[in-house]
């Protein structure tokens, strides 16, 4: 439970687009004892505030069924570090639509927990309590940041590490907040961890889907499954080259994007399966993974990337 006396530093953002709900919710936050609470009434509002406020919220509470634009874009654009100073802030999710589809959205944008509405006042501070206890540790893939959510026991051990990522939540409710600079440095060390861990997911994601691509043409692959590898590739590219600017490996910058403008082409021209082009994609995808994992060999990287491909088809083989 969070200590009455912490509740009003903790800073809220509520973003609910049902007028009656959003001042039902704000007064029950209230009740509770918080009372640094903004809210405002679509994504789009939400979005600027998160880009003009100095000081970062601690939570921010979020209608998924927002239709101004995507919420669940919004929360992975905060964890994929594009929008605001703290890409790590607690973020629950609300929603009225309990579909498969609706949730697995959710959970798929890195948000940290989900209420269905009708919400009351015990579930929003049971799920705040959970979150200042018990916070998942985040992971990181080549389309996912946020908190550990794997549950397939089919799929084995994992070498994906965990990282524990600074929780202004918790710190706030144990009565113990950061000073400024020292939470601004305590997510720049986090982040710059998130990055380099991106950075070598990035290159296992373009290696494994060029092996793909090369692997099953012809045979396995028609040009629509080439065509789906082709655009993740150029998606993960894009990303990869973001993350080495002004790093050490921005020397690979050239290389990747060499490979990226490859997959561009080989889509926007319709030829995902020409042969000179797929003996172009595994060589420039494994000097990438070469180049961003230098403490191991070619040989080990190219073993990891093709058991990953082996995996892979036999899990869509079993269905």
């Amino acid at each position: 439970m969070i200590a009455k006396a912490y509740r009003p530093k903790i800073g809220i953002l509520m973003g609910e687009g049902n007028l009656s709900v959003r001042i039902a919710l704000r007064s029950l936050l209230q009740a509770e004892g918080f009372s640094s609470i903004v809210d405002v009434p679509d994504v789009k509002n939400l979005r600027v505030m998160l880009e003009e406020r100095r000081e970062p919220p601690d939570v921010v509470i979020l209608d998924a069924d927002l239709e101004d634009d995507n919420p669940c874009d919004l929360v992975r654009s905060i964890r994929h570090g594009k929008l605001g100073s703290n890409p790590f802030l607690t973020i629950v999710m609300t929603t009225s639509i309990a579909s498969n589809e609706r949730v697995r959205a959710i959970v798929e944008s890195g948000a940290d927990g989900l209420l269905l509405k009708p919400i009351s006042p015990a579930a929003v501070m049971e799920r705040l309590a959970g979150l200042v206890r018990q916070r998942k540790p985040f992971i990181v893939t080549s389309a996912y940041i946020g908190p550990d959510r794997r549950k397939d026991p089919g799929r084995g051990p994992s070498s994906i590490p965990l990282f524990d990522v600074p929780n202004t939540l918790r710190a706030k409710a144990e009565g113990r907040p950061a000073k400024p600079e020292e939470l601004e440095q305590t997510i720049a060390r986090a982040q710059k961890a998130i990055d380099e861990e991106k950075r070598r997911r990035d290159a296992f994601q373009i290696t494994f889907l060029a092996g793909l691509i090369v692997s099953g043409t012809p045979g396995l692959n028609d040009d629509d499954t080439n065509r789906d590898y082709l655009e993740s590739m150029v998606d993960a590219c894009a990303d990869l080259l973001e993350r080495i600017s002004d790093t050490p490996f921005a020397k690979l910058a050239e290389i990747c994007t060499e490979l990226r403008n490859l997959a561009q082409r080989m889509v926007s021209t319709g030829r995902v399966s020409e042969p000179q082009a797929l003996r172009m994609l595994r060589p420039m995808s494994d000097a990438l993974m070469v180049g961003l994992n230098p403490g191991s060999t070619p040989a080990e990287l190219s073993d990891q990337v093709n058991a990953a491909i082996r995996g892979y088809r036999e899990r869509m083989r079993a269905g």
